[in-house]
């Protein structure tokens, strides 16, 4: 409240300007129009110099140069230079505008219906004015109470609140619905694990799983496992008895035939068996009995007959499983090693067999 004025005067003095009692509806208006001037007044938290700025407006002397400098034209010339940050913020809060560029491209600043109205009611209620400085006189000013940038205001923020509901709702809908999946994945997760008998419980189910598709399945399994006997059955029943092949047939006439012959080969090979052990040297050698001298003296012949025997054998394996020490065998540097043979021939009741010992002499 002004310190040279009492409010109490201003409300008498507008008092006086109320319209005629008879109209009761007009008479509401005008003083809720009053009371809103106070309210309004009360809140525009401007500095003198801004109220005097948007004095200078509303009497058409304050401009913007082809630079954009504003500028408090009083007379000619150029004028006096006004802070452009006051300008501003009053331009910003919807007192003051600009109009097009003249032909010397200045610009005419106006005030606003907003400017306009707070300037009135600045006028009427004369706030106290509020101190500020260069820095803070840059400061963001609140639009006037219920004017039009402020109704403007509260139509954006609506309208951006109503984008923020609807990207939210889009948003709270998408997690949902992701909520939902992951549910009905877990549960699904949780089918499969019981349908398989999977004790992990981070085990998860194949891709297009359901428990329709694993109700199916199993209905095929069941299906399968109850048809598998009774085809067998049946493929037992129809089947017939394959014919040998006449491959078959010859090939175990030709094992008849060959164990056949074996079996009557047989007392031929003993015989001839019995024949050629009667030719080793073993079986002419004499049976020493008697005392233990007399079994002592015939020692030396004993050994002499085991010798030959086993030199005997020693070169007939010689002569056969090692060639180069045969008599062909070029003689070597210090002995010359000759080879003799004696071939014995011995008819049986089984057959003629012969015999060729080998001896190494030398």
């Amino acid at each position: 409240m002004s310190e040279t004025m009492d409010r109490a005067a201003i409300a008498a003095e507008a008092f006086k300007q109320q319209p005629d009692s008879a109209d009761l509806e007009a008479v509401r208006a005008y003083w809720r129009d009053v009371t809103l001037g106070q309210d309004q007044a009360d809140r525009l938290d401007w500095s003198a110099e801004q109220a005097g700025a948007v004095a200078h407006a509303a009497a058409g002397a304050l401009v913007l140069d082809q630079d954009g400098t504003p500028r408090h034209v009083t007379g000619t010339g150029l004028g006096r230079r006004v802070a452009a940050g006051r300008i501003a913020v009053l331009r910003t809060a919807g007192f003051l505008a600009a109009s097009a560029p003249d032909a010397t491209g200045r610009r005419l600043i106006e005030p606003t219906p907003d400017g306009h109205r707070a300037l009135m009611v600045w006028q009427r209620w004369s706030p106290a004015p509020v101190v500020k400085d260069k820095r803070t006189e840059r400061d963001a000013l609140t639009p006037l109470h219920q004017g039009d940038e402020a109704r403007r205001r509260a139509v954006a923020a609506a309208r951006r609140m109503r984008e923020y509901e609807r990207r939210n709702a889009a948003k709270w809908a998408e997690t949902e619905a992701k909520i939902a999946a992951g549910r009905r994945e877990d549960e699904l997760n949780a089918q499969w694990r019981e349908a398989n008998g999977i004790r992990n419980p981070w085990a998860k189910r194949p891709a297009g799983w359901t428990i329709e598709a694993q109700a199916e399945a199993d209905r095929a399994a069941e299906e399968t496992a109850e048809a598998a006997p009774r085809e067998t059955a049946h493929v037992c029943e129809v089947r017939e008895p394959e014919p040998e092949p006449a491959a078959h047939g010859r090939a175990a006439g030709a094992e008849q035939v060959r164990q056949q012959a074996e079996d009557t080969d047989q007392p031929q090979r003993t015989a001839a068996a019995g024949a050629l052990a009667e030719l080793t040297p073993e079986a002419h050698m004499p049976q020493v009995t008697g005392s233990p001298t007399r079994r002592r003296q015939s020692h030396g012949t004993d050994r002499d007959l085991r010798i030959a025997a086993r030199r005997h054998s020693y070169g007939s394996i010689s002569s056969r499983a090692r060639p180069w020490r045969s008599a062909t065998t070029a003689p070597s540097s210090r002995r010359t090693r000759r080879t003799t043979s004696r071939r014995t021939t011995m008819t049986t009741a089984a057959g003629t067999v012969r015999r060729e010992e080998a001896h190494h002499v030398g």
